[in-house]
């Protein structure tokens, strides 16, 4: 009797660890939206931004449990194949995306601002539509290569080239960090825009150095858009 409980309290956990596995990331995108999204990080493929919508749909977090449902090689990594069967799920559950979308909705400006006391980088995202367009998140991946949905955030990376005039050497660094741009939902209407910022620090004076912000991000028919800025360091 205890054995047979033993197997079924398994049983549910089991059942739930798949539920959790299988459970919705995003809602789907209506007209107007605007996701998020950076690339896959294990690739050897481009639009990897679309493929990770259409995972997030198919209510997959991981690409390995996707390949490993599929029958392809398990190695987590989004390539041809992995890919087009990504994409023919997606089509055969929820029809093909139109892609229809032709101009880019959002532009991207950045300013450095310095004071006494600090440097910051002002970042604004304008709506270049004569329609609205709401933000709702930014699709992304964990340290375990596993999908994640989040509120709105940019990524900026600071670089920096430090040269010694004594020796000539020079040693090259940086790092990067996310900025929270909004809450989900924002709507930006017809020319306008929302602003963010975010700590810059600033050179030394044997430096070099620039910071970059990434606006990448898919339109609700899945065309998939990229807006950089690079701006130098203040000192």
């Amino acid at each position: 009797m205890n054995r047979k409980i033993t197997i079924a309290i398994l049983a549910v956990f089991c059942t739930a660890a798949v539920a959790e596995e299988r459970a919705p990331l995003l809602p789907a995108l209506q007209a107007g939206d605007i996701l998020l999204c950076d690339g896959f990080p294990k690739r050897t493929v481009t639009g990897t931004d679309v493929t990770m919508y259409h995972l997030a749909r198919l209510r997959y977090s991981s690409v390995r449990t996707f390949q490993k449902d599929t029958g392809l090689k398990v190695d987590g990594i989004i390539g041809p194949q992995t890919q087009g069967k990504v994409e023919d799920e997606f089509n055969r559950t929820f029809g093909p995306l139109a892609r229809a979308q032709t101009n880019a909705p959002l532009a991207l400006t950045a300013e450095v601002i310095t004071n006494a006391a600090m440097a910051s980088l002002r970042l604004t995202i304008s709506d270049q539509l004569n329609t609205p367009v709401r933000i709702v998140g930014v699709l992304a991946t964990d340290r375990d290569d596993r999908l994640t949905f989040s509120a709105p955030a940019l990524s900026v990376r600071e670089s920096f080239c430090r040269h010694n005039p004594n020796t000539g050497i020079v040693g090259c660094g940086g790092g990067s960090h996310e900025t929270k741009m909004c809450p989900s939902g924002t709507v930006i209407e017809p020319g306008a825009s929302i602003q963010c910022s975010t700590h810059v620090s600033r050179l030394a004076k044997n430096e070099d150095g620039s910071v970059v912000v990434w606006l990448h991000y898919l339109t609700w028919d899945g065309t998939s858009f990229r807006d950089d800025v690079r701006l130098k360091r203040p000192r």
